[in-house]
């Protein structure tokens, strides 16, 4: 609640109560407010320190309903007395941070402290101590804040200045002694006899100025004089100058004394000043120069006249400072804590000059990644690594680390690295995490070589249900001629008596688009049996897989097994075959 301050507050009469409670009041808040600068809402200070205030309220309460005090720019005055008092205008004072912003008298209703008022307005009160010139002054704050327990009044700071006296305004009366008019009037006078003095020694005729004089009509103070052309030339050259990347021109500059300076120690000092660089545009997120940087020392080390050996190597270990691992770290935690990314092409140039023995660090930063426009940049530059160098892609498959193994091994597959093939295999056949072997069966699928198809039919063997339905619908989407001893060994082990229907089902499939003829007999066998007793053993089920194999096999002596039972007795066996007929050799 405001109102204006039109008439001062007469304070005449005694105290109705002791000061002492209000002065204690008052130094209790400016405790407060000093605290509630320091900490934050929830730490132990700030609340003991608002609680401190509540309390000093407390005996006011019990004299009285409402404090008002009278505000100066060096004390607060109450009832004629005054309870707060700071010499210093400016710092910690209370007084004058009320004062400077127009306030001039507040008024505490009782119950203020109950709420939550007294924090908000030590809130308001710190912000305001914490404003700069551009911000929003006190008397903002406290009405943004719409108290209904606090009044205040104040004067406003901006009133404009009262017009000039008419009469002084008047040409035909005399301006008063000592008035702001005098001053001006005598400068011009003396103007006048200055120029009257040079024409006479000039010979000037009266009535014109001097050569030597400076005239206003001589020069346009306004710019709209220029032709629109040039004024576009202007706003251009002004955008552009704006636009300068300051980083990039300082960069620039030392490459150049690196690389035409024929001195050899101030090129050694201009290549620490590059090394310090580097540092310095990584910890600001500036990683287009960074890349530049980088571009540029790897083509002078090669071009430059003058160098040696020796300050080649120089520019060599330059490149090399990105490559550590502390630097890097630091680097991809910097890139997942930023809420906006650089430009992806800015970061795919920087990641280029990674050498592929970073792999295993980007690899374990990107499996950590939450971030989602930084994952596929890790991921590209991860690819393009591996590309540059299956021997390092390779030892970072065997890493003891969980999700750099596996990030690895999915890797091999997107680069259908074929020396990775063995390493795969074995880890197929011997590693004892699931998900590793599983992501090392997805990974040859997607190499799709006989070798790596060989080691996928390996897999057949493996004592999980996942992997093993991973291998043969492998086999079946990309049928491998040379596996069909394992996939048979497969489809008549025991692990598959005891499997659920997907895998019999999935694994017969594979069997009839590999086996050919040759595996019709042990087929028909199964379906028709060698009698109406051996017929009646065989399960239902076992049958129907037995008929889909069947129909994958397609040739006209698998057709005629499965039309001898078409109408066989077992309505399950019955479905399986009309299907198989229908579909005839279609996936073939």
């Amino acid at each position: 609640m405001t109102a204006p301050l039109t008439t001062p507050t007469q304070e005449g009469a005694p105290p109705p109560f002791d000061p002492a409670g209000v002065v204690d009041l008052f130094r209790t808040l400016d405790k407060a407010l000093r605290a509630i600068q320091l900490y934050l809402p929830n730490n132990p200070s700030y609340q003991r320190a608002v609680d401190a205030a509540r309390q000093a309220f407390a005996p006011i309460w019990d004299q009285a309903d409402e404090l008002r005090v009278v505000i100066a720019d060096t004390r607060l005055v109450w009832s004629g007395v005054v309870v707060h008092e700071h010499r210093e205008k400016g710092g910690d004072s209370l007084p004058w941070l009320l004062y400077k912003d127009g306030i001039r008298e507040l008024t505490f209703l009782k119950g203020f402290e109950a709420a939550e008022e007294l924090p908000a307005l030590l809130q308001a009160l710190a912000q305001s101590r914490r404003a700069q010139a551009h911000e929003d002054d006190l008397l903002t704050l406290l009405w943004e804040q719409g108290f209904s327990s606090v009044t205040y009044r104040y004067v406003e700071l901006r009133e404009p200045m009262p017009p000039i006296d008419a009469a002084v305004m008047r040409g035909d009366q005399a301006v008063p002694s000592g008035t702001i008019l005098e001053p001006i009037k005598e400068a011009i006078a003396e103007a006048h006899e200055e120029i009257s003095a040079m024409q006479e020694a000039s010979g000037t005729p009266p009535g014109e100025l001097p050569a030597d004089v400076v005239k206003l009509s001589d020069f346009e103070s306004s710019p709209y004089f220029l032709d629109h052309r040039e004024i576009e030339y202007l706003r251009q050259e002004a955008l552009r100058e704006y636009r300068l990347d300051l980083r990039r021109q300082v960069v620039s500059a030392l490459l150049d004394v690196l690389e035409y300076h024929a001195n050899a120690a101030i090129r050694n000092e201009v290549a620490d000043h590059l090394e310090t660089m580097i540092g310095y545009l990584l910890s600001v997120g500036h990683y287009a120069s960074v890349a530049y940087l980088l571009r540029e020392t790897r083509a002078i080390a090669t071009r430059s006249r003058n160098m040696g050996p020796a300050e080649q190597q120089r520019l060599v270990r330059i490149e090399l400072r990105l490559n550590e691992p502390e630097v890097l770290a630091r680097m991809f935690q910097s890139l997942e804590e930023s809420p906006a990314l650089p430009l992806s092409q800015d970061l795919a140039d920087l990641f280029s000059y990674l050498p592929p023995a970073s792999l295993p660090l980007l690899l374990a930063f990107q499996a950590r990644s939450r971030h989602s426009g930084l994952r596929p940049v890790l991921a590209t530059a991860a690819q393009q690594m591996a590309e540059r160098s299956a021997a390092v892609l390779i030892g970072t498959i065997k890493d003891e680390r969980g999700p750099v193994s596996v990030a690895a091994i999915r890797l091999a597959g997107i680069t259908k690295a074929q020396g990775a093939i063995p390493v795969l295999a074995e880890i197929v056949a011997v590693a004892p995490a699931t998900r590793v072997r599983l992501a090392a069966v997805t990974a040859l699928v997607e190499i799709a070589t006989p070798p790596a198809m060989s080691a996928v039919a390996m897999a057949l063997e493996d004592a999980d249900r996942e992997i093993r339905l991973s291998a043969a619908r492998a086999l079946a989407a990309r049928p491998h001629r040379p596996a069909v001893a394992m996939i048979e060994a497969y489809c008549k082990g025991p692990q598959l008596t005891v499997a659920d229907r997907i895998e019999r089902i999935t694994a017969f499939e594979c069997y009839g688009l590999h086996c050919g003829d040759a595996g019709v007999p042990w087929l028909s066998e199964l379906l028709v049996g060698k009698g109406r007793l051996f017929a009646r053993k065989v399960p239902s089920e076992t049958r129907a897989c037995a008929a889909i194999a069947l129909g994958r096999v397609g040739t006209a002596a698998a057709q005629a097994t499965l039309r001898s039972v078409a109408n066989d007795a077992d309505v399950v066996v019955r479905s399986a075959v009309g299907r198989a007929l229908r579909e005839g050799g279609r996936r073939r």
